[in-house]
């Protein structure tokens, strides 16, 4: 085995977004001694790469470049975790003492039915769980298994001296491999040949839409490239440094995530919190009842006992002991919410189905019951909001939209230029061969999509809207074959073609950027009008380069091409403008090229594109409908604030006349302020022990100048005027993370607590959050300007995580963020719900992720956050209908000890109507579907929030009331009402009591009320909102609901007939049943009436 002697992880550090930003992985090249030494160590070569033997050993000491799926979770792993649920816990406690009472009692049939029905329940709440958890990972192994098999992509690499075409997966560190226009790259590396000059996006990677310039090492600074970048224009050589898992792509996705900083944990939710505390309620309140129950029975024992001469300790004394603790005991049982992380299970599970069906997968339960709490959808642009697919939205010429003719020389020519330098191909369409005929064209397969980077993809889409496919095949192969040369820009913004005229007579086309373009042309196409009718080429001739006469340009028509251009750049059009020139070219390999390509402004002006990155339709409604849902929507990105401004006023999320002030004002701060006087206020800044300042404003290049900071007296006075009327008005704020921070800085020194000036700074921020919670005045003011904030610009990925920390920390949030690129992985990872686009984003950002949009449909977004809400209503809707009958039995079952000294339920029918039919009516009530307006209804869960507020429990207190007064009306008066024999008098429910079916009526009667008032409850409890009637709405159309009721009534009517001494139920008469069914049955006419008394009508 060989042995490279080389830090791996230090040349890591080389591809960090700070040490490229800062030039600092210079430094760490040179610490290594340099390319050269590098190679050495690497035992690469240039011309020869590596040698096939040491394939193995690159491969165990660097690793491959094939990421390992994700790990599969077994099916115990999700048993385990469905058990550490609090009222799985209890029942399982429960089922303990119920198997140690069998041991003591003289009838342990009982209790060892009750413990098995209680394991029973405790088995399918785990295993229903476990089992869809299990399903759902499952799933999401096939689905990126399948999408890598699918994005499988080809490289060139030198091998042993020769050239060899590899699949990515098979790359290694030390290859020597090539890259070129189109490409996606999936390693890290650095350029050491090819062209002077790659454009690259890294967009997937740092959010930043515009393109970056990259050069080979030794012809500029700019040398690295990194896995995730997508090769815009030029070719390249580099020598591969990290692949697979070791990339920083795929460093920064599989970060180790502090649990404390998580937002979301497991149970931890705001709605796992609340029904935990719901639960140890419930059983603290059983706990209360029982020992008050359990001390009012030793009361009339001790009297009892000593009426008969007995003592407490004799056997009829410990028996009657034992008697009491279980019936004391099973208000404990009542008390337990069996029912609950059951209905949780299945309306997460039914929610998980339900979304599957519309190309929507979740990839565990947890998720659903997150998204009915989230507060705060935070968005990236680049390729979520927007489309990340150029197109060409207009052909500029003289100021104005031009009309296009197909046979219009100057068209013509302008084709030719898109078509010499277009790297756009079709499949199993050889570009670069010419047919000797154009009737052999029409026998291609021409079908599919243009593939390629994406200018060169818009712009054949853009030329196939005005010519056919198969003549647009032809003329780009006729112009192909005339080209002779290809210089790319160097140190200029825009690139050459040199094509053949005839003879020593060649054309050369530049393409580049608009102002520099403009600014190398002294001519212009004469009007059509004036020219003379030239021949334009079709197919089967010979291809000739079209003719075009010319005028010289003004400065009025100058002026023009300017103010369209500047009118496209502040609306976030990328423009690329045309010109070309001819020239009589003696020899063209030793031609001065900066005497006729620089130098030389003899060019013809033939236009502008300008080309938009499209925002996806389905967002266009997303802010009004998320804050009709009580949500907050914000914009979190990359890329420049223009960009993200126009994206949001394309949007529509933004006023349009605040982002045309906000686009103006940014666009006189590019335009007036130099890179001198940035860096003279960042040195100011830091004087005066500023937090440290990130050059944002400075691009790699350092070509450009973009936002700088803004003063922070232009925010001061609008953010204090709305903090002091606290009222909501929506002018959104504009800010990068450097202002941000300020923000929180400015907002402390004010508050005049303990803070200092430079105590906050971003690298400390998230450490502060304690302090900042301590001084309650600014945490509202920084809460407040949180909730105003709508676009955070210019972040990079730690930025965006340390902002969604922040939002969380201090807002309380449950935050749902969308992204699709390897910049988000963080964020994705961090947020409560990571949502991933699941056509465009990488199989690194789906596995961050928890919910995945295979279709990349925005809309499923609300779709998830309706069917969160619809669990969340459906855990309310359980709650009503279990507290009413806990109420109910609680308050019976005290009554009737108190005043008969014993309870009117046996043990199985207390496990019939505490854990069986609880079992049921979870089931039934988790298949209601969500309405259409659940997001205007209902509001978002908070954390802490009682799921149970004031209109609910005045829902339960009345119901339970009126089904107690029945109950106890019922238990008194049915002896005289129907001349049957009293069952108190003859303890039918005591241990050992012979069983007389004539002495169980009575309090068969009871039960079966109690009973039925349970199945009438359960169709109450559907319609427990604010104004909801309507208890049969849509019940036609749920079939397991429906289902469910018919069920419980027929096994209701079974146990009363049948149930005999095992339920100690005895048959009634047609009259007595229906005597039961309708008092049973006026529970609804209650329930409607509470509805009307409670209801708010503004809800």
């Amino acid at each position: 085995m060989r042995i490279f002697d080389l830090n791996k992880h230090g040349l890591h550090k080389m591809f960090e977004t700070d040490a490229i930003v800062n030039g600092q992985w210079h430094e760490t090249l040179q610490g290594f001694g340099g390319l050269d030494v590098i190679m050495e160590k690497l035992q690469s070569d240039r011309k020869r790469g590596i040698d096939q033997e040491s394939v193995l050993a690159r491969q165990q000491y660097f690793g491959t470049n094939n990421l390992p799926p994700p790990k599969p979770v077994s099916f115990w792993h999700c048993a385990y975790h469905q058990t550490k649920d609090f009222c799985i816990r209890i029942l399982a406690l429960a089922a303990i003492l119920m198997f140690s009472l069998a041991f003591l009692s003289p009838d342990p049939l009982d209790s060892i039915i009750q413990a098995v029905s209680i394991v029973i329940a405790v088995l399918m709440v785990v295993m229903i769980g476990a089992t869809t958890d299990y399903r759902k990972e499952k799933q999401f192994v096939n689905l990126y298994l399948e999408q890598a098999q699918n994005d499988k992509k080809q490289f060139y690499v030198t091998r042993d001296g020769q050239e060899k075409l590899l699949d990515h997966t098979d790359l290694l560190v030390g290859d020597i491999m090539k890259v070129r226009s189109g490409d996606n790259v999936t390693v890290d590396g650095i350029l050491v040949g090819g062209s002077e000059y790659l454009e690259v996006d890294e967009s997937m990677i740092t959010g930043l839409s515009d393109t970056l310039m990259k050069q080979p090492i030794g012809q500029g600074k700019n040398n690295v490239i990194r896995a995730g970048t997508n090769i815009f224009d030029g070719n390249g050589i580099m020598l591969v440094l990290a692949v697979g898992e070791e990339t920083y792509s795929n460093r920064m996705k599989n970060l180790d995530v502090d649990e404390e900083e998580e937002m979301i944990i497991g149970s931890q939710s705001p709605l796992s919190k609340a029904l935990e505390t719901l639960a140890k309620f419930l059983v603290f309140i059983g706990c209360m009842a029982a020992l008050v129950m359990f001390i009012v029975l030793e009361f009339y024992m001790v009297r009892h006992l000593e009426e008969v001469q007995q003592k407490v300790l004799s056997q009829f004394g410990l028996m009657k002991v034992l008697e009491d603790f279980i019936s004391a005991f099973m208000i404990i049982v009542l008390s337990i919410p069996e029912g609950l992380p059951l209905i949780v299970t299945l309306s997460m599970a039914f929610s998980i189905a339900n979304l599957r069906q519309s190309n929507i997968v979740i990839r565990n339960l947890q998720v659903c019951q997150v998204l009915g709490a989230v507060n705060y959808v935070c968005f990236d642009k680049t390729g979520t909001l927007t489309k990340n697919n150029l197109a060409v939205t207009e052909y500029n010429y003289g100021g104005k939209k031009k009309e296009i003719h197909t046979r219009d020389p100057q068209f013509r020519i302008l084709t030719e230029a898109l078509l010499s330098s277009n790297t756009a191909q079709i499949p199993n369409v050889k570009l670069e061969s010419k047919s000797d005929s154009g009737s052999d064209i029409l026998d291609q397969d021409l079908e599919g999509q243009w593939l390629g980077n994406r200018l060169d993809v818009a712009l054949m889409e853009f030329l196939e809207q005005n010519i056919k496919r198969a003549f647009l095949v032809e003329f780009s192969k006729g112009v192909i074959s005339k080209r002779r040369k290809i210089i790319y820009y160097g140190n200029q913004p825009y690139c050459a073609q040199v094509a053949l005229i005839q003879g020593d007579l060649y054309r050369i086309y530049l393409k580049g950027k608009s102002n520099e373009i403009l600014q190398k042309c002294q001519n212009v196409p004469r009007n059509p009008n004036l020219s003379q009718p030239k021949d334009v080429w079709d197919v089967g001739k010979d291809f000739k380069c079209q003719e075009l006469d010319i005028d010289p340009i003004d400065q009025y028509q100058k002026d023009q091409e300017i103010a369209a251009i500047k009118n496209f750049n502040s609306n976030s059009y990328k423009t690329i403008s045309f010109g070309y020139r001819d020239a009589h070219i003696q020899n063209i390999l030793e031609a001065d090229w900066n005497e006729i390509l620089y130098n030389s402004k003899e060019f013809v002006y033939l236009g502008t594109l300008a080309l938009r990155d499209d925002v996806r339709q389905d967002a266009m409604n997303l802010d009004v409908l998320f804050r009709q849902g009580q949500m907050e929507i914000q914009m979190i990105t990359g890329d420049t604030r223009i960009n993200a401004v126009n994206t949001a006023k394309q949007l529509e999320w933004m006023n349009h006349q605040h982002a045309e002030q906000e686009i103006q004002r940014q666009s006189e701060h590019l335009q007036n302020i130099s890179q001198q006087i940035l860096i003279q206020q960042k040195q100011q800044i830091l004087s005066n022990r500023s937090i440290p300042f990130h050059d944002s404003s400075h691009d790699i290049q350092g070509e450009q100048a973009k936002s700088g900071i803004i003063d922070l007296d232009e925010l001061e006075p609008f953010i204090r005027k709305r903090l002091e009327s606290m009222e909501f008005v929506r002018d959104p704020l504009i800010l990068n993370f450097d202002e941000y921070v300020m923000k929180i800085r400015k907002i402390l020194e004010e508050s005049k607590i303990f803070y200092v000036h430079s105590d906050v700074n971003q690298k400390n921020v998230i450490s502060k959050v304690s302090e900042i919670l301590d001084d309650v005045q600014a945490t509202k003011k920084i809460q407040y300007m949180n909730r105003n904030i709508q676009i955070l610009a210019d972040l990079n990925q730690t930025q965006k995580q340390q902002y969604l920390t922040l939002l969380n920390k201090i807002n309380e949030a449950t935050i749902a963020y969308v992204g699709d690129g390897n910049n988000d992985a963080l964020s994705l990872r961090y947020a409560a719900v990571g949502i991933a686009l699941g056509k465009t984003a990488t199989n690194a950002v789906k596995e961050c992720s928890g919910v995945i949009l295979l279709e990349d449909n925005l809309d499923g977004i609300e779709l998830c956050i309706k069917w969160g809400r619809n669990i969340i209503c459906n855990i309310r809707r359980f709650i009503f209908f279990q507290l009413s009958f806990f109420f109910t039995s609680i308050g019976v079952m005290l009554t009737s000890s108190s005043a008969l000294q014993e309870q009117p339920y046996g043990v199985l029918q207390i496990i019939w109507l505490s854990l069986i039919q609880d079992i049921f009516s979870a089931i039934a009530l988790s298949t209601e579907r969500p309405k259409d307006d659940i997001l205007l209804k209902n509001a978002p869960i908070k954390r802490g929030q009682n799921l149970i507020d004031k209109f609910l429990l005045k829902l339960i207190g009345f119901q339970a009331s009126f089904q107690f007064f029945a109950t106890i009306f019922v238990l008194f008066t049915t002896p005289t009402l129907f001349g049957v024999e009293p069952s108190y008098l003859h303890g039918i429910n005591e241990i050992g009591a012979e069983f007389v079916p004539e002495y169980a009526v009575h309090y068969t009667m009871v039960y079966h009320l109690t009973a039925l008032f349970q199945i009438i409850n359960l169709i109450n409890a559907r319609r427990v909102g604010h104004n909801e009637f309507n208890v049969f709405e849509g019940i036609q159309s749920n079939k397991p609901f429906t289902i469910m009721i018919i069920s419980l009534i027929f096994v209701t009517q079974i146990i009363i007939y049948y149930g005999d001494r095992y339920f100690k139920t005895s048959q009634l008469t047609l009259f007595q049943n229906l005597y039961c069914t309708l008092i049973a049955l006026s529970s609804i006419f209650v329930f409607q009436i509470s509805k009307r008394i409670f209801s708010d009508p503004r809800k």
